[in-house]
């Protein structure tokens, strides 16, 4: 038989996951045994039902709903507040790659933005402050526009 010098401690991580297991058994073998006096009485199922519904009430309490979750911000709330806003930024970087004959594309314009964004960022904000606005696409914007 090993002494007790020789063996190498539990981790105190695993301690308390064994410890957490054991409260967890020990609380249902708890609920079950509330239950008991039920059955041998010979409850009937609504009984049971309702006081399996208290005991699961008073040992497993649930917690408060989430708030349902929203995916991205809401529409209008990015980072400028108009359709000027935008323009004031995104209009100097395709005239200054046009002044260097070099294409505007959106991908080649999100790269020159100020907070360098991503491309799928400049084509949101561009539909949002001057696509569906205005009725002008990316391609007569720059041609006509910038």
């Amino acid at each position: 038989m090993p002494d007790d010098a020789s063996t190498p401690p539990i981790p105190d991580v695993l301690a308390r996951a064994v410890a957490a297991q054991d409260a967890i058994r020990r609380t249902r073998l708890a609920a079950v045994l509330r239950l008991h006096p039920y059955i041998e009485l010979g409850a009937t199922p609504q009984q049971l039902e309702e006081a399996f519904a208290a005991i699961r009430a008073a040992f497993y309490p649930q917690p408060a709903p989430a708030a349902p979750r929203r995916r991205g911000r809401h529409r209008g709330t990015g980072t400028y507040r108009d359709g000027a806003a935008f323009l004031a930024i995104l209009t100097p970087i395709v005239t200054q790659l046009k002044a260097l004959h070099q294409t505007p594309t959106q991908r080649r314009v999100a790269t020159d933005w100020p907070d360098r964004i991503h491309v799928r960022t400049l084509q949101d904000w561009f539909a949002q402050h001057v696509a569906q606005p205005y009725g002008i696409d990316w391609k007569t914007f720059v041609r006509d526009y910038a």
